[in-house]
Order: structure tokens, then sequence, then C-alpha cells
């Protein structure tokens, strides 16, 4: 358990730290200095899988670390069966990062579809250094020219294009499962990420997986903002987001499924532009469609603990636990209080795991411990400490013991149960003062219990001064003031009761409400993105705020509104044609600068902004009346 948590290093020996400097130089004279400089990754995708004859296509080989730029450009495959040589081209990138450099060449060779049929291009081999490095075989489809009659021609299945224009190799969402076989209570962390390959302005949750038999932490919390990454999958280039990472913590044993999460994306489709007109009349942005993709469902089998080497005071903790103990003095007055301190770190289920228990002896009086607790997101797992303090007050003379205090817990690492503990911690109280604190009274704290003992309680020895007065009291304005003020707090009452009502029971009003409040504190949080010049965070920013608002006026799902269908809204609202152009040109211009690389300095930011803070201020009071 010690490796687990932070804990000051201990006195070494001269011969431990002999052997500690000596261990790294030794491992380094018997590797060979080759294998240690090395450093070359490899790998190669193609533009498209499902090429027609007489199309070209590009093999990209892509070299990356810092002996890139050492290899030798390798020679083109050849596809003399099905593709013609056209040629070739080299890019290459430096990037410094954490003072590292990292270096990426990227070869493109091009090549034009000559035979059909389902093929592979062999993987790319390259010699360095005496060591072979050679990337994944890629498969490949060429099919006739558009026009022909031959079956056997067209793409089926997943290849095929549907009537939107996107395949399921295009967008795609994955989840993977760090276990399938696990004990009760056991964490499994599932993560779901989305592959692409078109442009998603955005999506949202279409429909959620039923969790039900699991204890579920967000693993991700407050950092949900995307982080793109890319990865080659079947030679293809995607770009990679992470929209969820779950602890999940079975509740009970059995075979569990976990069914499918599914998203509704909105894809904007590029134009095709077949002529000269086309080009002129169509939307320079393309359109935008729906997509609803779908994970894998996800198979868990749950163990139930073993019942041999199981401990009497096991209550059901599963992980990796540390009891740790401490008292601030042993030596007391009776009547006077010490605190003792229990603090309780775990990797695993924190939150449903019990409370130690702690057995006091009699004379020594204890209250209900005041609990603090941290629990999150520990390195993609879920872990924290929770604290007990609790106030003791010894009641008479003499050594008070309070027992070794025990916690027993399932390792599911080593497939065993253990215990972790505190020793016996002893109390020598003397005699003291003769105030007794009565233990019904509500003390939490050791403040609590010396602000009791030295308050004072004052009696009043003589009355006050009495006046006599000759006025009427229905005649003065104090009492008309105390028969009004109940009924108007009663009318009050009833107006916010009515208004609280209306609020729950109609979500049109609810949202249409509270729609200009949200838009403001979003375009508040975009001016601070904007101060610290963070460029794609605050075009998201805007894009929520103007995307929100018209979603909460309207009465619309937020998630997979396209600008299509927001246009056709407004214009049945009556929205000026003015306004409505220049409010979906918002929303295009922030989508637009948020998924694509931006490059704006901090007077068109602060120009947009004024801008968008326009558009929802002219569209809330279109809507409003």
């Amino acid at each position: 358990m010690s490796s687990l948590f932070c804990q000051w290093p201990r006195k070494r020996t001269v011969r431990q730290t002999f052997v500690v400097g000596l261990g790294p130089l030794l491992v380094q004279l018997l590797i060979p200095s080759t294998v240690l400089a090395i450093d070359l990754a490899i790998r190669s995708y193609v533009d498209r899988s499902t090429v027609r004859v007489g199309e070209q296509f590009t093999l990209s080989v892509e070299l990356s670390g810092a002996d890139s730029d050492k290899v030798d450009t390798p020679q083109p495959p050849k596809l003399q069966s099905f593709a013609r040589y056209v040629g070739s081209g080299t890019s290459t990138s430096v990037n410094f990062v954490n003072g590292r450099i990292s270096t990426r060449k990227t070869m493109n060779f091009y090549y034009q579809a000559s035979g059909e049929g389902k093929t592979q291009i062999p993987p790319i081999v390259i010699s360095f250094e005496g060591t072979d490095h050679r990337s994944e075989p890629i498969s490949i489809e060429i099919v006739q020219r558009r026009g022909t009659t031959s079956s056997d021609s067209r793409p089926t299945g997943s290849n095929r294009l549907n009537q939107k224009g996107i395949t399921s190799q295009d967008l795609f969402v994955k989840v993977s499962a760090s276990k399938t076989k696990v004990f009760q209570s056991e964490a499994v962390i599932l993560t779901y990420k989305i592959y692409t390959r078109v442009d998603v302005s955005r999506y949202g949750m279409a429909k959620t997986p039923d969790r039900s038999g699991f204890w579920v932490e967000d693993l991700l919390g407050e950092k949900k903002q995307l982080q793109t990454t890319t990865d080659i999958v079947a030679g293809k280039r995607y770009t990679v987001s992470t929209i969820e990472r779950l602890a999940l913590f079975p509740t009970s044993p059995g075979k569990k499924t976990i069914k499918p999460l599914e998203l509704e994306c909105e894809v904007r489709l590029r134009p095709s532009r077949r002529g000269l007109l086309d080009s002129f009349f169509s939307d320079p942005f393309g359109r935008s469609i729906r997509y609803v993709i779908k994970s894998e469902p996800v198979e868990i089998e749950v163990l139930s603990l073993p019942e041999i080497g199981k401990p009497t005071n096991f209550t059901g903790a599963v992980g990796q636990f540390d009891l740790r103990g401490s008292i601030d003095t042993t030596e007391v007055a009776t009547n006077d209080v010490v605190t003792l301190t229990l603090e309780l770190e775990a990797m695993g289920n924190l939150r449903t795991s019990p409370s130690p228990n702690v057995k006091f002896p009699e004379g020594l009086e204890a209250y209900d411990p005041e609990i603090t607790e941290r629990i999150g997101p520990i390195n993609n797992y879920v872990g924290g400490n929770r604290k007990y303090e609790y106030v003791l007050v010894p009641r008479t003379a003499g050594t008070h013991r309070i027992e070794p205090v025990e916690f027993a817990y399932f390792d599911p690492d080593i497939q065993k149960y253990k215990v972790t503990r505190v020793n016996e911690i002893v109390i020598d109280a003397m005699q003291g003062s003769a105030l007794l604190v009565q233990s019904e009274l509500a003390i939490g704290t050791k403040k609590d219990i010396r602000l009791l003992a030295q308050e004072i309680r004052f009696i009043k020895l003589r009355p006050g001064d009495f006046r006599v007065t000759d006025v009427s009291a229905h005649r003065s304005i104090g009492f008309w003031m105390i028969l009004v003020l109940p009924l108007s707090a009663i009318g009050i009452a009833f107006g916010i009761r009515k208004q609280s009502d209306r609020l729950r029971g109609d979500q049109a009003y609810a949202r249409n409400r509270h729609a200009s409040k949200l838009a403001r504190n979003r375009l508040s949080k975009a001016r601070g993105l904007l101060k610290r010049n963070q460029q794609k965070e605050f075009y998201a920013e805007c894009g929520k705020a103007l995307c929100g608002l018209a979603a909460d006026k309207l009465n619309i799902p937020e998630a997979g509104m396209i600008s299509e269908e927001l246009r056709n809204l407004l214009t049945r609202a009556e929205v000026r044609n003015e306004l409505i152009q220049e409010y979906v040109g918002c929303i295009t211009v922030s989508d637009m600068r948020h998924f694509a690389p931006v490059n704006s300095n901090y007077q068109e930011m602060t120009e947009f902004l004024a801008r968008v803070d326009e558009a929802i201020t002219q569209l809330n009071k279109e809507l409003s009346k």
C-alpha cells in the first residue's frame, strides 16, 4: 500500500546509495547503445479505400521520431497488378514540445487505379541501424467507372455510400473497456472515442446506455473540452476525440451487458461543384446533415468475492486501502477534550466504502465524528481520502485504551483479502475540573465544548421601566402595518408559488424565461476566454450562446440543430430575414473557427464578440414580442 501514496523518503545506507546510483549506469553499459538510441516509428495509410478505375489515390508513408530525418526515402511499392505509379512528394515538420524535438516526415506516393478487385497494399519496410521497421498492410478496393453495369464492381456493406453521402468508415464511435472480467465492486474503465474523417460541427447524446447495476464515476469531470489526436485505422487517418471516460463499479455478480451509446452528429458536407453556375449559387460552406452513430455493446463478467480467507470484519470494500490514525495528546485532564483523527486513503470506490469501526472504552465519551473527504479521478482511476475527527472527553481518571482499529478489504490485483490497521491508542486522564458537559447537547468540535464551558448565563434582577400611554392601538400606523403585512406576504408567496409551478410544469415557458440569462452568461465566459487568447474555446463558447438562445426561445433540442432547420423555424416565427442571415452567419463562423485551424487576432475576435452580442440582443427582442 505504501506505493500508492506519497511518503517521505527513508534514509539510505551507503551501500543502498551506491547500488541506486550505479544501477542505471550498469543498465546503459549492458544494453547496446544502438538499441537505446533508435527513435523511429513508421505507419502508412491511403486517402480512400474505394477507388474507381482511372482515378488517382495517394499512399502516404509517415515516419516519426528523432531519427526520421536520418532515414532514406523508401522505394514506392510495386502495384502493377491494379495501379500505375504516377509520382511522389515529401513533407517534413519539426515540433519543439517540453524541451524535446519531435520530427515527422511524410512521403506521398501517387497511383492511378487500373484493375478491378479487392487487394492489399503490402507493408512498407525500412531498414535502419540493422533493424527492420514495417507498417501494416492496407486493404483497398478498385471498382468500375461511373455508369458501368457490372454488379461485381459495386461497393457493398459498410463501403457503400448511403443516401447522405457518408459511410460507417467515415464516422464512428468506439468503446474500449479496461477489463471485461472483474470482481464485484472492482472498477471497469470505459472510454468512448469518436473517429471521423468528415467535418463534424457538433454532436449530442441521442441515447445514453442504461448502466443499472453499476456505480458510475465520471473521470473527465469538468475537462470535457475535446482534445483531438490522429490515429491510423485499417490504413486510414482519423481525427480522434475522447468524449467520455467512466469508472463503473458493478454492485452484484453475474454477466452484464452495457448497451451501445448513440450520438447524433451534425456533419457538414462539402459542396459538389459541377459547373460555373453551380459554384456561384451553391452554399460555400456546404450543407449540413444529421448522422447517428453508436458504439458496440460491452459484455462484462462480474465474479463474486471469494469466501476463502474472508475476514470476519469484512464489509465489502474492494481496491487498495490504507488506514492511518493520530491523536493530538495522550495526557489530558478529566472533562477536558482530546481529538482522535483517522484517515482512510483508497484507490477504489471510496464513496460506498464503510467507515472504520472504532470501539471506545467506558469512561471515555465520544461524539459523532466530523467527516471530510476528497474523492475524484486520479490518473484515469478513482480514489481519494476520507478523514474522521472524533472529539473525546474522559469522564473518569485513569488509563483509557482504544482498541486497534482494523479495516478489511479485498485487493483484486492479487485476489486476496488484506487488513490495514491503526495500533492501540492509550490516553492517560488525570483528575481535573468537575464541570460536566451534557452528552445530549449537539456538540461537534473541541471548540464547541470549550465555548460551552466558558459561557455565563446572566439573570435579569429587575424589570424594565413601564410608561403609560393614552393612544389607542388601532389608531397607530404600527397596528395597521402588522395587520396588512401578513396579508401582503401571503399574496407574494402565492404569486411566487404560481410562478414556480408554471416553471416546473411548462418546459417551453421555463426555457424562454431563462434563455437570455444563459446566453449572457456564456458571452461573459467568452469575454474571459478572449482575454486569455484561447481562440478555439472562445469561438466554441460564442457558438453555444447563439445556438442555446435560439433553441430555448423556439423550444427545440440544442444538440443536432442544423442551420437550414433554424432558418425555417425563425422564418415561421416572423423574424426579419436580415436578422436570420446575420444570426445563422455568426453560427457558421463560430463552427468553422472552432473546428478548423484558428489564426485570429485580438481585434477580429473583439469585433466578432460585439457582432454576436448584437445578434443575440436583436433576436431576443424579436422572439419576445
